[in-house]
């Protein structure tokens, strides 16, 4: 029964970025004028999730994929931030982080010999450069306050919702294995 009750929740949360595609897609024109990135990433998320569900079925390691996926991901995201941030210096630091991150990627691949440890450490250099990415949103917001309901605001919500899952990733990423403690701590 538990078996059972497991595998039903692996299955939905792999089915998990199909819902907030739909609803992006179905509010495509309302939402922000820079959407494209965005649509992209929430599709590069529903293609990871199938890849990854594809992979643990048939027992193939996935951790190249994983890397890959954080590259294109901050991309993608450093792409939808660039647009939407107005100010010339945040946009400078978005391209500075976004090229930092990439040599540090790079960087990595060439002294890391352990998938795992490779893994670990790009996950939460790109979780810390987008939360990064997202103070600037709110900073800029903040400077530019125009009174209105923030919750009708479709860059808001997104930003917001980037901000918690990232901060939530960036501490499971720290903690989960080989970022602090260089060993594998947890499964």
């Amino acid at each position: 029964m538990f078996l059972l009750f497991n595998s039903v929740v692996n299955y939905i949360c792999h089915l998990s970025p199909l819902l907030p595609l739909i609803i992006y897609i179905n509010k495509y024109n309302r939402l922000l004028k820079p959407s494209l990135p965005f649509l992209l990433y929430l599709i590069l998320c529903v293609l990871y999730e199938a890849i990854t569900f594809y992979t643990e079925t048939n027992k193939i390691i996935d951790h190249l994929i994983l890397n890959i996926f954080y590259v294109f991901e901050l991309f993608l995201l450093a792409t939808f931030f660039y647009q939407i941030v107005l100010s010339p210096l945040f946009k400078k630091l978005i391209l500075f982080l976004a090229i930092i991150f990439f040599s540090i990627t790079v960087y990595i691949f060439g002294i890391e010999k352990d998938v795992i440890k490779i893994n670990e450490l790009i996950k939460t250099s790109s979780a810390l450069i987008i939360i990064g990415f997202s103070i600037f949103y709110f900073i800029e917001l903040i400077q530019n306050f125009e009174p209105k309901v923030l919750l009708k605001d479709g860059t808001f919500i997104i930003v917001a919702g980037m901000f918690f899952y990232f901060c939530a990733l960036f501490v499971y990423a720290l903690f989960s294995r080989d970022v602090l403690w260089g060993e594998h701590t947890m499964a």
